[in-house]
């Protein structure tokens, strides 16, 4: 199986915070930074696991023990695939519902990959070039635009990231200063489980503080 590491650099401890990114980027419904070290360390330990198994496989040696162990292991890495595809599947459909709005909020780009930003713009232009065909083309030349800030249209043209949506926080450790909604702030103890506007725990769910559950 996996092994721990007390450095905080083990196969262990590198599943746990891809088990973590992935569990957080679920539940938030915004873009997350990509954490692409981490992703590739698990591809990259998903590799070694493969070859010591096929290593194993070819022994005319190897104990009905071994191939047990064996057996535990491709479940273990079959698991993290899982985990690596749901987890770029997630961020892969927040990009394309979200794509218009991250391409017009420069904030937001540093939280994708290369890549990822390279497929929002050319997704966007796309859905862009459909609405336009599709729609714009057949309006009025004044309502011939997708900036919600000039139109005030309701509901928004450009779908954003609800971040007052509910979400379950554990708190990993004490969190003294979360802002609420109305300007007060509360203190979150280590291990308190809480329900709380996403806004509210933007910040410490970035540092680390929180994780959602």
């Amino acid at each position: 199986m996996f092994d721990d590491s007390e450095d905080g650099d083990g196969d262990r401890n590198i599943v746990l915070k891809l088990m973590r990114l992935w569990q957080d980027e679920r539940h938030a419904p915004d873009l997350l930074l990509f954490q692409g070290d981490v992703v590739e360390r698990a591809l990259q330990l998903l590799s070694d696991q493969g070859d010591l198994v096929t290593r194993l496989q070819t022994r005319e040696d190897t104990s009905e023990e071994e191939h047990f162990k064996m057996m535990l292991v491709r479940t273990e890495m079959e698991r993290v695939k899982f985990v690596i595809r749901s987890y770029l599947r997630t961020r892969l459909y927040k990009i394309e519902r979200y794509a218009p709005y991250v391409l017009s909020t420069p904030e937001i780009q540093p939280r994708l990959s290369a890549m990822e930003l390279a497929h929002a713009a050319k997704y966007g232009t796309l859905i862009a070039s459909q609405f336009n065909s599709a729609v714009l083309a057949h309006v009025p030349e004044s309502l011939r635009t997708l900036d919600d800030d000039d139109m005030h249209y309701t509901p928004a043209i450009v779908t954003k990231p609800n971040l007052d949506l509910g979400v379950f926080v554990h708190a990993r450790a004490n969190c003294p200063n979360i802002r609420m909604s109305d300007g007060n702030t509360v203190e979150i103890h280590k291990d308190d489980l809480q329900l709380l506007r996403y806004r509210s725990v933007e910040d410490a769910l970035r540092r680390g503080l929180v994780e959602l559950v």
